[in-house]
């Protein structure tokens, strides 16, 4: 509770000019659940994008650990704000719609079939600015 509560004042507190800010169609909020136990197995954000041929694509995915995921959502400008524990930065992200899925299976899996990982826009990488001496 403590280190939730620690993350969620650090989170607050990143200067927007080191926040990387991107943009999609759809941000997907999934628990997905094990098919024989019933537990929850994965708490994951899914980013999707309509395709030039105009059906949704997984853009990128970030999967969070047990009791880890602290995001922020502002309803009024339509962002999600949270930390990306793989490129180890702030990210917000604008969206023209939230869905919050519960599943027995990965939704960004199984997009795999329509585009390949490699063939994704994914988000913005961070960009690391050399030190300066």
């Amino acid at each position: 509770m403590l280190t939730s509560i620690i993350l969620a004042a650090a989170i607050s507190r990143v200067p927007e000019s080191l926040t990387i800010e991107d943009s999609v169609e759809v941000i997907e909020v999934n628990t997905m659940y094990d098919e024989q136990t019933g537990e929850e197995k994965a708490l994951q954000l899914i980013f999707w994008d309509t395709s030039p041929s105009g059906e949704l694509n997984v853009v990128d995915y970030l999967v969070f650990r047990s009791g880890e995921p602290h995001v922020q959502y502002d309803n009024k400008d339509r962002y999600m704000r949270f930390w990306d524990h793989k490129t180890h930065s702030m990210r917000k992200v604008y969206t023209n719609s939230v869905k919050v899925t519960h599943t027995f299976f990965d939704p960004e899996s199984h997009d795999r079939r329509n585009l390949l990982m490699k063939d994704r826009r994914k988000l913005t990488p961070k960009n690391i600015s050399p030190i300066k001496e």
